[in-house]
């Protein structure tokens, strides 16, 4: 990504500090969260519409340590008015009970962190509740989900 710093890039820095714009926290969640291996995950959503363009609106990525002992789930909700139920499944097993999850979101999809609102948009780590075997994607987050009950990162 080019610049890194400053014009378009993730990190603003100004006289009184730094702002860690929004898209640091999602390259955070991912270069941080997830663990070394990426398992066959398949998801399936509702479309997401914008104009004449359609895409699902949930997207997933499954990871687990080399000893298959940590299990992370990143799953994103896409659409940005529309909470999105998502159900999780391992080994053909819904996965029962709260779920540690690191979740960025924000109060509108237009949300931005600036010098005056530094911390608007930030990653959060909270228990999400799996209620009928599914979690409840708030508009427009991403989530990082521990499927093993072991704390997700924080940073």
């Amino acid at each position: 990504m080019a610049p890194l710093v400053n014009t378009r890039g993730p990190i603003f820095t100004h006289p009184g500090g730094i702002v860690l714009r929004t898209t640091y926290h999602v390259l955070w969640m991912f270069a941080n969260l997830l663990e070394a291996n990426v398992v066959s995950a398949w998801a399936e959503s509702d479309p997401f519409e914008c104009g004449q363009q359609a895409v699902p609106a949930l997207d997933a990525i499954a990871t687990c340590d080399d000893s298959q002992a940590r299990w992370r789930i990143l799953v994103v909700n896409r659409d940005d008015t529309r909470e999105l139920a998502c159900r999780v499944r391992r080994e053909g097993r819904e996965i029962d009970g709260p779920l540690e999850a690191t979740l960025l979101t924000a109060d509108t999809a237009d949300a931005f962190n600036d010098i005056d609102h530094s911390a608007r948009v930030a990653p959060v780590r909270k228990r999400l509740e799996v209620s009928n075997g599914a979690v409840i994607l708030p508009p427009h987050s991403i989530a990082a989900l521990s499927l093993d009950g072991t704390p997700v990162p924080q940073r």
